[in-house]
């Protein structure tokens, strides 16, 4: 039992931190805040895909400790997860992309080229992450209709840990 007790602390404050920490920072960066401004809006939309890495692998790290673990009902709610926060960035990629062509018009010539690239680059990011989150989400779904209650014995001939 101390074993799984070991498992489910370490896994799940692993994956919580790699989830919440980097959002955080970025977080901070964008105080205050002024949704209503589009330069916010765009400035806030690329700090976000600067920090999408640590978050997606904080939440296969759940996933992966809740099947390890034999906790079918985590794996089905973080696979409902991962299907809400693709669609969630899929809605805002949409309007990054309409808000990215609407302040196209007043950068000026000598920085077209650099908003450009940027603009491609967070898409991407935002296009991959969104991809790669309805995988897991499936994948997870499929997995919670295979895992089995698990639990970590300890064999007789072995002396108990302390």
């Amino acid at each position: 039992m101390k074993h799984s007790r070991f498992l489910i602390a370490t896994g799940y404050w692993l994956a919580l931190l790699l989830l919440v920490l980097p959002l955080l920072e970025r977080v901070v960066t964008l105080l205050p805040f002024s949704p209503r401004a589009i330069r916010w809006r765009l400035e806030a939309f690329g700090a976000l895909s600067q920090s999408l890495a640590l978050p997606l692998v904080g939440g296969v790290v759940a996933i992966g400790t809740a099947y390890l673990l034999g906790h079918r009902k985590v794996v089905r709610a973080l696979a409902i997860s991962a299907y809400l926060t693709a669609a969630t960035l899929a809605v805002l990629t949409t309007l990054f992309a309409l808000d990215l062509l609407q302040y196209h018009r007043s950068i000026g010539a000598d920085m077209q080229q650099f908003y450009e690239v940027a603009g491609a680059v967070y898409l991407s990011a935002f296009t991959l992450s969104i991809m790669f989150l309805v995988w897991v989400g499936a994948v997870a779904w499929r997995a919670a209709g295979h895992v089995r209650r698990r639990r970590v014995t300890v064999r007789r001939d072995e002396p108990p840990e302390e």
